[in-house]
């Protein structure tokens, strides 16, 4: 697997060889070429990257106001892969002998960001637009919400934006069938409903994420009041008008899914799924462990931390209890210790010493003085 090659091992298996001609200033000069060729790809990514465009040279008309696809075919990730296959080869030919610290370490950076890039274009788009998290309904609120604004340009660039936000809503139903028709992937009834919730939520005009957030944004600019009524009536008459339409449509739509798995059949079950797994274990955490070593390692660890978990919960019990998310349940050590500390009879304990904790807090006279009871 590439992701476990060294740079000289990259440059070995792809035929690269170090151009000694390029210096410290090639490399930096390649570094910004590669982020403004990705910043520059829709003026949403651009306005969360750079404030003043222009002093980069960047033509705002070479920009596109663009949401990017739901979905990528085949194609394009064929495309995509030999783009940043090309970039990778292009910054092998740098040395990093003689670069300072700062310039390794982004070396080092860019070097496994385009492996990790690659290695997802090399994996079935199991992507899932409509996850129980971070799906592409819940973060078009996130990324909407978190757009700033310095000035009543940015409020009106980013009314701009939103003009291609309904188009983009109403395309992610097909983003679920592409993946249904091309790789067998059928979504969960909850990955389904969790979207569906969200859609009613940005249906309610009375308390709605793209009015409200957009409101506050423009108070803290204290605008005119001419201005600022102008730029959120604007607003407001156009997700009313637009935008809340297209998710009523996405909606509709998206319904239509429910029951083609109501028992949630997992992606490992499809093919390359395991490998698909391990991609997003490396894309979240940076480690190079199977879905399964995770879980190992995470209940090492939880093991090993069990001895100061219930020092703690010596110290405060009741607090504690009070404190820990109860809700996990599960045969292995964090799923029985979860159910201990959400249980107050010391017999259904798994564990020994938390139950004669709760003994001592609950059947002496001493513990129940020192817990309030």
């Amino acid at each position: 697997m590439l992701m476990a090659y060294s740079p000289n091992e990259a440059r070995e298996y792809f035929g690269v060889e170090v151009d000694e001609s390029l210096g410290e200033e090639d490399f930096l000069r390649f570094v910004d070429d590669m982020f403004l060729e990705g910043v520059t790809s829709d003026r949403l990514t651009l306005h969360q990257y750079i404030m003043n465009p222009e002093n980069y040279g960047i033509n705002l008309d070479d920009v596109p106001y663009d949401l990017g696809g739901t979905y990528s075919t085949p194609e394009e990730l064929k495309e995509s892969y030999d783009s940043n296959l090309e970039e990778l080869k292009e910054m092998l030919a740098f040395s990093t002998e003689g670069f300072t610290n700062r310039e390794k370490l982004v070396f080092d950076k860019l070097y496994y960001g385009y492996l990790l890039a690659m290695w997802g274009c090399e994996v079935p788009d199991y992507s899932t637009v409509c996850a129980t998290m971070g799906n592409l309904v819940s973060n078009l609120g996130t990324t909407f919400f978190e757009y700033t604004f310095e000035d009543a340009a940015d409020a009106e660039e980013y009314l701009l934006i939103m003009e291609v936000t309904p188009e983009f809503v109403r395309a992610i139903p097909d983003s679920v069938q592409y993946k249904i028709d091309t790789y067998g992937y059928y979504p969960s009834d909850a990955m389904i409903q969790a979207t569906l919730d969200a859609l009613l939520d940005y249906e309610d005009l009375d308390n709605n994420v793209f009015i409200n957030g957009f409101d506050s944004k423009i108070d803290a600019l204290e605008l005119d009041e001419a201005t600022a009524a102008d730029l959120k009536e604007r607003n407001a008459k156009f997700i009313e008008e637009e935008l809340v339409p297209a998710f009523e449509d996405c909606y509709e739509e998206m319904e239509k899914f429910l029951g083609l798995n109501p028992d949630g059949t997992p992606i490992a079950g499809l093919s390359q799924g395991r490998e698909y797994y391990d991609y997003l274990i490396e894309c979240a955490t940076g480690s190079r462990m199977t879905a399964q070593e995770v879980f190992d390692y995470l209940d090492r660890e939880i093991a090993k931390g069990y001895d100061k978990l219930i020092d703690l919960a010596f110290e405060d019990y009741k607090g504690y209890v009070s404190y820990v998310n109860g809700s996990y349940e599960g045969e292995n050590p964090i799923g029985k210790l979860m159910h201990d500390f959400r249980g107050y009879n010391a017999d259904d304990m798994y564990y020994s010493e938390l139950a004669k904790q709760v003994r001592f807090y609950k059947d002496t006279e001493k513990g129940c003085w020192m817990s309030g009871g």
